[in-house]
């Protein structure tokens, strides 16, 4: 890293990686010959970045951009077969990259109140990945989002009263290496608050808030490239919680 000044500075750096196929990965062998896949090869990869960190004087906030580039040979891929529904299978992508752009903030506006702050964007593509007669070269890589935006307000005081408020935009993303089914984009809103009190020798916690605010329909998990459509994991709708900690 490079400091410029007391308040900027630069950091970079360049990684190489090697990473072998985990023994599940291995043990589904889509071949049905018993044993391991014996097509299965490690992940190459190479990473570039490059960014900048920021801190006032006051230290009360910072900020940090990051750019990263990221070259992969033989990226492994999950996939599932007809007459064998639910169970995934994996195999090689051929070459792939992954460039982005990263922003993070965080800032405190007083002694009790703190926001934090973060956005992403990516670009991950197949470069040359060819399975089985087909052609998924330079289709967007499924189950990233393009854009993922996250932030947080936080409330603490001394009395014991805390609080929170909760954003995370998704935005929309692909279910399979085809690019044939695509997934909404949405937006999660939660929120909490909590008091905290002694009686006698015990301390006593109460939280309470409500997750998903606006009712957004989206889902928990997206299986990838999952046959027949069973690419979805529904999420909770707008829910409730109450809970009480008891400390002696």
């Amino acid at each position: 890293s490079w400091q410029l000044s007391k308040e900027f500075s630069l950091f970079g750096g360049y990684t190489t990686s090697f990473e072998t196929p985990t023994l599940n990965e291995l043990s589904n062998n889509p071949l049905l010959t018993g044993g391991f896949n014996p097509e299965l090869k490690p992940q190459n990869a190479e990473t570039f970045e490059f960014g900048l960190r920021t801190r006032n004087a006051t230290k009360k906030a910072s900020g940090e951009i990051n750019v990263f580039h990221i070259r992969l040979e033989n990226e492994v891929v999950p996939f599932e077969l007809e007459q064998f529904p639910g169970r995934t299978f994996y195999r090689n992508s051929g070459k792939s990259s992954r460039s982005g752009i990263e922003l993070s903030f965080a800032s405190q506006f007083s002694k009790s109140l703190r926001w934090l702050a973060n956005y992403t964007y990516n670009d991950f593509k197949y470069k040359d990945y060819r399975p089985q007669a087909k052609d998924f070269s330079g289709n967007r890589q499924p189950g990233v989002p393009m854009h993922l935006l996250w932030s947080s307000l936080f409330y603490e005081n001394e009395n014991g009263l805390t609080g929170q408020f909760q954003m995370q935009y998704t935005g929309s993303l692909f279910a399979d290496d085809a690019n044939t089914t695509k997934i909404n984009p949405y937006l999660v809103v939660n929120t909490r608050i909590g008091y905290r009190f002694d009686l006698s020798k015990t301390a006593i916690r109460i939280v309470g808030g409500i997750n998903n605010i606006l009712d957004s329909h989206y889902f928990s998990n997206v299986r990838i490239n999952s046959f027949g459509g069973r690419y979805y994991e529904p999420a909770p709708g707008r829910n409730w919680f109450v809970r009480i900690k008891f400390s002696i």
